[in-house]
């Protein structure tokens, strides 16, 4: 459990990393206070998380060609919709200007993630035994 709970909070501040670098790159796309960043990202990751059962659901059913392009656009919307969420209350200073700039967070974020998996082998691999 302790690796578990380890590896769960490494990855929280790689994806931190991840959103730092989005926000700075991304012109739709800003997180207010840099110490909110780690929020956002654990915000972001688990939200995509909860939803990708049924993103996957619904992207399945189009064309193969179509897979990867809907389901970063429905990503995109989650993203959007959490944002949206979380701007409104105002607590977390975060904004996403659309769904297309949602769909580049979702993208960047799978990207960040292959990209620190084959850096970085030991925090990206969820722990599977031990304690």
């Amino acid at each position: 459990m302790v690796r578990f709970v380890r590896w769960a909070i490494s990855l929280g501040f790689l994806q931190s990393g991840s959103i730092a670098g989005l926000a700075w790159l991304l012109p739709g796309f800003s997180v207010d206070d840099p110490v909110n960043v780690v929020v956002v990202a654990f915000l972001m990751t688990g939200s995509l998380a909860l939803g990708w059962p049924i993103l996957y659901r619904i992207s399945a059913r189009s064309h193969p060609a179509l897979f990867p392009l809907l389901s970063f656009m429905l990503a995109g919307t989650i993203v959007f919709i959490v944002s949206a969420l979380a701007d409104g209350s105002g607590a977390i200073g975060l904004h996403v200007a659309g769904i297309g700039t949602g769909a580049a967070v979702a993208a960047g974020l799978a990207g960040g993630n292959v990209l620190l998996g084959g850096l970085i082998p030991s925090v990206t691999t969820m722990p599977t035994t031990g304690s």
